[in-house]
């Protein structure tokens, strides 16, 4: 897997331009706070982020650079400004370096980026290793490859990404458009840098599922240019733009029906896909809670989406059904070239799971059903609990009941970090996403059609779970031909977090490291 970084940018270090940039582009949807980022006492890098790719803008304080890349301090020093690197990230850093050199490119060894702090006593590295390539010919351009030391880490770095336009509804670089007068000699370095590339008109076209990259070529002799279109679900930014040296990015409006364009997805890990679905009015951000995701990234390509409604998907606009929830993720995993994938959905994500399964067969090669129902109102019960929790929901609002249920859930009685982190979730969903999710969790019906489902299936639950209690996990396992039954004795709905080490390994015992053929 590669997927677009980010970009490197020099500037020039002027505070009051910086300031004054800070402003325009706060009006075009994009926060940025100069004075945050790493530095020495020679250089100082802020960033500007734009989901999980930024712009990297690079000043130096001193003519030694304290500590930045040389080559680069030399080239600033000599008045370069713009971009000078654009950074791939990817999982297979030595195999891309091998297969660099099998092409006949130069390429660095992986190295880090360090530089020294505290009076020269420290040193800092960066948790990741890159390989650099020579300039593209004809320009100052690197590409540059780059891989996290662990899977586990992309959680902590998301620490980092703040502030975010994704938080004002723009998600992500969806097209790079890399313009220069290139030569034949630029052309086919291009297509030995990306030999997966396609020629379409005067465009060589690197498509990387969410991001697509475009060099090109102009006849006129022009310096190196380059548009960004930046994907947005808010129609307040559409069409909006700013412009930092010679990059200019413009905001596009994804209209509903490309849902790939609005959905907000975090993916680490290589392997056979496992697409993981989160429940009603959390987010994605639940499965790396006691770093399930994680563990799983160790085996599998983990792509975690957060439904629309939900988490850095929550600016999308309603249906909020499980049907169009279902559409989502088909539309996802259309957009990121995954034809075939193990599914696997907790709670409400067990809902939209079964969905999926339904409507799209041909995508889910296992399925893993966690905490979830077929029907939520079978028992007597179960019944008037539904009428009592729509009509709370009527008087107090979907966010203040499920903020109530939280609190007094005996489930959570001895998990006072979970209560915390569910709050936070809670509070980063959309209000009228929560009301309508949660119709959908006592509306949703697959008794007529679960039995139809014929993929190699997984339940589980917890024995004693009062959320979902096990008649329902029981009902699925003898719905669902074939299928397998694990009950944790004595965990409850949350059995996700309280007992993960032990949830990873039966997923991981269920699914095996290789699919089977579907």
């Amino acid at each position: 897997m590669i997927r677009l970084d980010h970009f490197v940018l020099n500037i020039d270090n002027k505070p009051v331009e910086l300031n004054h940039l800070k402003k325009q582009i706060a009006n075009v949807g994009y926060p940025f706070e100069p004075t945050w980022g790493k530095g020495t006492k020679g250089f100082k890098a802020a960033n500007i982020w734009i989901g999980e790719q930024y712009f990297e803008l690079i000043w130096l304080l001193t003519k030694d650079g304290g500590g930045w890349k040389d080559d680069w301090v030399e080239k600033y020093n000599k008045g370069h400004r713009g971009i000078i690197a654009l950074y791939l990230m990817t999982d297979e850093l030595d195999n891309i370096r091998e297969s660099l050199i099998d092409r006949g490119i130069q390429v660095s060894e992986p190295q880090r980026i360090s530089f020294r702090w505290f009076f020269g006593l420290l040193e800092k590295k960066m948790p990741w290793r890159s390989l650099f390539t020579p300039p593209i010919p004809g320009t100052s351009l690197q590409i540059c490859f780059a891989a996290l030391d662990s899977p586990q880490l992309m959680e902590r770095v998301r620490q980092y990404m703040v502030p975010n336009s994704s938080d004002h509804g723009i998600v992500g670089i969806k097209e790079a458009i890399i313009a220069n007068n290139f030569s034949e000699e630029a052309l086919n370095y291009l297509k030995k840098l990306f030999p997966d590339s396609k020629q379409q008109g005067s465009y060589l076209v690197y498509d990387m599922g969410f991001t697509r990259l475009f060099f090109e070529s102009w006849r006129e002799t022009t310096p190196l240019s380059i548009e960004l279109r930046a994907a947005t679900t808010n129609q307040t930014y559409a069409n909006k733009d700013f412009q930092i040296e010679n990059v200019k990015v413009t905001n596009i409006f994804y209209p509903t029906s490309a849902a790939q364009d609005l959905l907000f997805y975090r993916r680490m890990g290589k392997g056979y896909p496992l697409i993981l679905i989160h429940g009603a009015m959390v987010s994605g951000a639940m499965f790396s809670l006691k770093s399930v995701a994680e563990e799983l990234s160790k085996d599998f390509d983990v792509i975690i989406p957060d439904l629309r409604g939900h988490g850095k998907s929550k600016n999308m606009p309603g249906p909020y059904t499980t049907a169009q929830h279902a559409e989502d993720i088909k539309k996802l995993s259309d957009a990121i070239n995954i034809k075939n994938a193990y599914i696997l959905g907790i709670s409400y994500g067990g809902v939209v799971a079964q969905q999926i399964t339904h409507s799209y067969p041909s995508l889910v090669n296992k399925l893993i059903l966690g905490g979830t129902f077929s029907y939520n109102k079978i028992t007597l019960r179960e019944k008037i609990e539904a009428i009592i929790a729509l009509l709370a929901m009527r008087l107090l609002g979907a966010t203040r009941l499920l903020h109530l249920g939280v609190n007094y859930n005996p489930e959570l009685k001895n998990e006072p970090v979970l209560k915390k982190e569910m709050q936070k979730m809670f509070a980063d969903n959309d209000p009228k996403a929560a009301e309508a999710t949660m119709k959908e969790v006592f509306t949703f019906d697959s008794r007529s059609w679960v039995h139809h489902i014929h993929c190699p299936t997984l339940v589980i639950e917890g024995s004693a779970s009062i959320t979902v209690p096990v008649h329902h996990a029981y009902f699925l396992h003898d719905k669902i031909k074939g299928s397998q039954l694990e009950i944790f004795e004595d965990a409850s709905h949350v059995l996700l977090w309280t007992h993960s080490e032990r949830f990873v390994n039966v997923v991981k015992n269920f699914l095996g490291r290789y699919p089977d053929v579907p």
